[in-house]
Protein backbone atom coordinates (compact mmCIF):
# COMPACT_ATOMS: atom_id res chain seq x y z
CA UNK A 1 0.00 0.00 0.00
CA UNK A 2 2.80 2.32 0.85
CA UNK A 3 4.71 1.61 -2.70
CA UNK A 4 1.51 2.16 -4.50
CA UNK A 5 1.33 5.74 -2.92
CA UNK A 6 4.74 6.56 -3.14
CA UNK A 7 4.59 5.91 -6.57
CA UNK A 8 1.53 7.78 -7.18
CA UNK A 9 2.82 11.08 -5.43
CA UNK A 10 6.27 10.61 -7.63
CA UNK A 11 4.49 10.34 -10.59
CA UNK A 12 1.95 13.54 -10.09
CA UNK A 13 5.00 15.61 -8.18
CA UNK A 14 7.27 14.82 -11.75
CA UNK A 15 4.57 16.31 -13.89
CA UNK A 16 4.35 19.44 -10.99
CA UNK A 17 7.77 19.86 -10.87
CA UNK A 18 8.59 20.15 -14.39
CA UNK A 19 9.03 23.82 -14.66
CA UNK A 20 10.97 23.83 -11.31
CA UNK A 21 14.82 24.11 -10.88
CA UNK A 22 16.23 21.86 -8.56
CA UNK A 23 19.38 20.52 -7.05
CA UNK A 24 21.12 17.80 -4.73
CA UNK A 25 18.71 17.45 -1.59
CA UNK A 26 21.14 18.19 0.54
CA UNK A 27 19.88 21.30 2.92
CA UNK A 28 18.38 21.90 6.18
CA UNK A 29 14.73 21.29 6.52
CA UNK A 30 12.40 21.68 9.58
CA UNK A 31 13.18 19.89 12.79
CA UNK A 32 16.38 18.64 11.03
CA UNK A 33 17.78 16.37 14.01
CA UNK A 34 15.21 15.45 15.93
CA UNK A 35 14.47 12.03 16.01
CA UNK A 36 10.84 10.33 14.63
CA UNK A 37 8.21 9.20 17.25
CA UNK A 38 8.80 5.53 16.06
CA UNK A 39 12.49 3.34 15.48
CA UNK A 40 12.19 3.58 11.86
CA UNK A 41 11.46 6.72 8.91
CA UNK A 42 11.13 6.61 5.52
CA UNK A 43 11.98 9.54 3.25
CA UNK A 44 10.59 10.08 -0.16
CA UNK A 45 12.56 12.84 -2.00
CA UNK A 46 11.70 14.27 -5.24
CA UNK A 47 14.25 17.23 -6.63
CA UNK A 48 14.24 18.73 -10.44
CA UNK A 49 17.41 20.26 -11.48
CA UNK A 50 19.20 22.07 -14.88
CA UNK A 51 22.62 23.16 -14.97
CA UNK A 52 24.64 25.54 -17.39
CA UNK A 53 25.01 22.78 -19.70
CA UNK A 54 21.44 22.07 -20.16
CA UNK A 55 20.98 18.73 -18.98
CA UNK A 56 17.77 18.18 -16.84
CA UNK A 57 17.36 15.32 -13.80
CA UNK A 58 14.82 14.35 -11.76
CA UNK A 59 16.25 12.54 -8.78
CA UNK A 60 13.51 10.68 -6.62
CA UNK A 61 15.46 9.31 -3.38
CA UNK A 62 13.83 6.59 -0.87
CA UNK A 63 15.86 7.23 2.26
CA UNK A 64 15.43 4.44 4.91
CA UNK A 65 15.99 5.40 8.44
CA UNK A 66 16.57 3.62 12.00
CA UNK A 67 17.20 5.05 15.46
CA UNK A 68 16.56 4.73 18.86
CA UNK A 69 17.76 5.74 22.55
CA UNK A 70 15.86 8.76 24.17
CA UNK A 71 18.80 11.12 25.50
CA UNK A 72 21.29 9.36 23.45
CA UNK A 73 21.29 6.62 20.89
CA UNK A 74 22.55 5.74 17.41
CA UNK A 75 20.64 6.24 14.16
CA UNK A 76 21.54 4.28 10.66
CA UNK A 77 20.28 5.26 7.46
CA UNK A 78 20.34 3.89 3.79
CA UNK A 79 19.54 6.74 0.68
CA UNK A 80 18.46 4.95 -2.56
CA UNK A 81 18.20 7.61 -5.58
CA UNK A 82 16.90 6.82 -8.83
CA UNK A 83 17.96 9.23 -11.93
CA UNK A 84 16.22 10.39 -14.93
CA UNK A 85 18.12 13.01 -16.88
CA UNK A 86 17.97 13.94 -20.32
CA UNK A 87 19.82 16.83 -23.03
CA UNK A 88 18.58 17.65 -26.69
CA UNK A 89 20.10 15.01 -27.66
CA UNK A 90 19.67 12.01 -25.17
CA UNK A 91 18.72 10.80 -22.45
CA UNK A 92 19.57 8.16 -19.64
CA UNK A 93 17.35 6.46 -16.27
CA UNK A 94 18.90 3.94 -13.57
CA UNK A 95 20.09 3.83 -9.99
CA UNK A 96 21.98 6.73 -9.16
CA UNK A 97 25.30 6.98 -5.90
CA UNK A 98 23.79 5.12 -3.08
CA UNK A 99 25.04 5.92 0.24
CA UNK A 100 25.02 4.43 3.64
CA UNK A 101 25.40 6.12 6.85
CA UNK A 102 25.54 5.46 11.02
CA UNK A 103 26.41 8.08 13.97
CA UNK A 104 25.10 8.67 17.21
CA UNK A 105 22.11 10.89 18.14
CA UNK A 106 20.41 12.93 21.15
CA UNK A 107 18.59 14.99 23.08
CA UNK A 108 20.52 17.83 25.63
CA UNK A 109 18.70 19.78 27.76
CA UNK A 110 19.89 23.27 27.90
CA UNK A 111 18.39 24.87 31.07
CA UNK A 112 15.45 26.61 31.13
CA UNK A 113 15.34 27.42 27.50
CA UNK A 114 15.23 24.12 25.59
CA UNK A 115 16.83 21.54 24.35
CA UNK A 116 19.26 21.21 21.87
CA UNK A 117 18.69 17.85 19.51
CA UNK A 118 21.96 16.32 17.52
CA UNK A 119 22.43 14.24 14.47
CA UNK A 120 26.07 13.16 13.30
CA UNK A 121 27.41 10.14 11.14
CA UNK A 122 29.88 9.33 8.87
CA UNK A 123 28.75 8.22 5.00
CA UNK A 124 30.55 6.45 2.11
CA UNK A 125 28.51 6.74 -1.08
CA UNK A 126 29.24 4.06 -3.65
CA UNK A 127 29.55 4.38 -7.43
CA UNK A 128 26.63 2.21 -8.63
CA UNK A 129 25.30 4.64 -10.78
CA UNK A 130 26.26 4.85 -14.68
CA UNK A 131 29.27 7.31 -14.72
CA UNK A 132 30.03 6.74 -18.57
CA UNK A 133 28.52 8.55 -21.82
CA UNK A 134 27.43 12.50 -21.99
CA UNK A 135 25.13 11.82 -19.50
CA UNK A 136 26.08 10.51 -16.34
CA UNK A 137 23.71 9.22 -13.03
CA UNK A 138 26.85 8.91 -10.69
CA UNK A 139 29.73 10.07 -10.00
CA UNK A 140 32.30 7.15 -10.37
CA UNK A 141 33.67 7.44 -7.52
CA UNK A 142 33.66 6.56 -3.64
CA UNK A 143 32.99 9.86 -1.25
CA UNK A 144 33.29 9.56 2.61
CA UNK A 145 31.51 11.80 4.13
CA UNK A 146 31.09 13.34 7.96
CA UNK A 147 28.20 15.31 8.97
CA UNK A 148 26.44 17.60 12.10
CA UNK A 149 23.29 18.20 12.20
CA UNK A 150 21.32 20.34 15.33
CA UNK A 151 17.84 21.50 16.24
CA UNK A 152 17.24 23.49 18.53
CA UNK A 153 13.44 23.65 20.30
CA UNK A 154 12.35 26.39 22.82
CA UNK A 155 10.57 24.37 25.58
CA UNK A 156 7.02 24.84 23.92
CA UNK A 157 8.53 23.91 20.53
CA UNK A 158 6.91 26.88 18.27
CA UNK A 159 10.67 28.29 17.47
CA UNK A 160 13.46 26.26 16.25
CA UNK A 161 16.87 26.64 15.07
CA UNK A 162 18.44 24.13 12.16
CA UNK A 163 21.95 23.47 11.26
CA UNK A 164 24.04 21.45 9.39
CA UNK A 165 27.89 20.77 9.08
CA UNK A 166 29.13 18.69 6.11
CA UNK A 167 32.40 17.45 4.97
CA UNK A 168 32.73 15.17 1.85
CA UNK A 169 35.83 13.88 0.97
CA UNK A 170 35.85 12.94 -2.86
CA UNK A 171 37.98 9.95 -4.14
CA UNK A 172 39.16 9.48 -8.04
CA UNK A 173 36.30 8.51 -10.40
CA UNK A 174 36.71 6.22 -13.07
CA UNK A 175 38.39 8.56 -15.66
CA UNK A 176 41.83 9.21 -12.93
CA UNK A 177 40.18 12.46 -11.54
CA UNK A 178 39.61 13.36 -8.31
CA UNK A 179 37.69 16.55 -7.87
CA UNK A 180 37.96 18.94 -4.91
CA UNK A 181 36.74 17.93 -1.69
CA UNK A 182 33.01 20.05 -0.34
CA UNK A 183 32.13 21.63 2.82
CA UNK A 184 27.95 22.23 2.96
CA UNK A 185 27.11 24.76 5.66
CA UNK A 186 23.26 25.84 6.65
CA UNK A 187 21.05 27.31 8.95
CA UNK A 188 17.13 28.09 8.92
CA UNK A 189 15.26 29.00 11.42
CA UNK A 190 11.85 28.52 11.71
CA UNK A 191 7.93 28.62 13.98
CA UNK A 192 4.62 27.13 13.71
CA UNK A 193 2.21 29.24 11.89
CA UNK A 194 -1.10 27.52 12.24
CA UNK A 195 -2.08 24.10 13.79
CA UNK A 196 0.02 21.77 12.17
CA UNK A 197 2.11 23.95 9.76
CA UNK A 198 5.14 24.96 10.32
CA UNK A 199 7.79 27.15 8.33
CA UNK A 200 11.13 28.18 7.94
CA UNK A 201 14.13 30.16 5.80
CA UNK A 202 17.43 30.74 5.83
CA UNK A 203 20.24 30.32 3.96
CA UNK A 204 23.26 27.20 2.25
CA UNK A 205 26.62 27.12 1.47
CA UNK A 206 28.15 24.66 -0.95
CA UNK A 207 32.24 25.35 -1.04
CA UNK A 208 34.37 23.52 -3.60
CA UNK A 209 37.71 24.64 -3.57
CA UNK A 210 37.40 28.46 -3.77
CA UNK A 211 33.95 28.08 -5.62
CA UNK A 212 30.98 29.09 -3.29
CA UNK A 213 27.35 28.33 -4.10
CA UNK A 214 25.24 30.50 -2.04
CA UNK A 215 21.17 30.15 -1.68
CA UNK A 216 18.78 31.69 0.44
CA UNK A 217 15.95 28.81 1.55
CA UNK A 218 12.30 28.59 2.48
CA UNK A 219 10.72 24.85 3.94
CA UNK A 220 7.09 24.64 4.28
CA UNK A 221 6.11 21.74 6.55
CA UNK A 222 2.15 20.07 7.49
CA UNK A 223 2.14 17.15 9.87
CA UNK A 224 -1.09 15.02 9.16
CA UNK A 225 -0.41 12.30 11.84
CA UNK A 226 2.93 11.42 14.26
CA UNK A 227 3.47 9.17 11.55
CA UNK A 228 2.82 11.06 8.07
CA UNK A 229 4.74 14.91 7.13
CA UNK A 230 4.95 16.23 3.66
CA UNK A 231 7.46 19.08 3.00
CA UNK A 232 8.06 21.70 0.40
CA UNK A 233 11.32 22.88 -0.62
CA UNK A 234 12.61 26.29 -2.47
CA UNK A 235 15.95 27.66 -2.98
CA UNK A 236 16.91 31.19 -4.39
CA UNK A 237 20.32 31.79 -5.67
CA UNK A 238 23.21 31.01 -8.02
CA UNK A 239 20.89 27.81 -8.97
CA UNK A 240 16.81 28.13 -8.15
CA UNK A 241 15.61 24.96 -6.90
CA UNK A 242 12.28 23.37 -5.79
CA UNK A 243 11.29 20.21 -4.17
CA UNK A 244 9.31 17.47 -2.36
CA UNK A 245 9.49 15.62 0.66
CA UNK A 246 7.29 12.90 2.08
CA UNK A 247 8.27 11.20 5.72
CA UNK A 248 6.28 8.30 7.08
CA UNK A 249 6.97 6.77 10.78
CA UNK A 250 6.70 3.25 11.51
Amino acid sequence: MLENLIRKLSAGLIILTTTLYSGKALADDIFKAVKGPTFFQLDEKLFYSKNKNGIRAITNSLVLKYWDGHKFGKWIFVDLPYKYASSPKDSENGVGDITLGLGPRGKIKIGRIGYMHYLSHLALTLPTGNSEGDITLGNGRYDIKSNLMMTYLEPGEKWEIDASLEYRLTGKNNKDFNPPNEMYVGLVGGHEIIGKMRLAGGAIDVIRGNKHLLNSRIVGRYTYSKDWHIEFVGEVGKEDKAGFQLRHNF
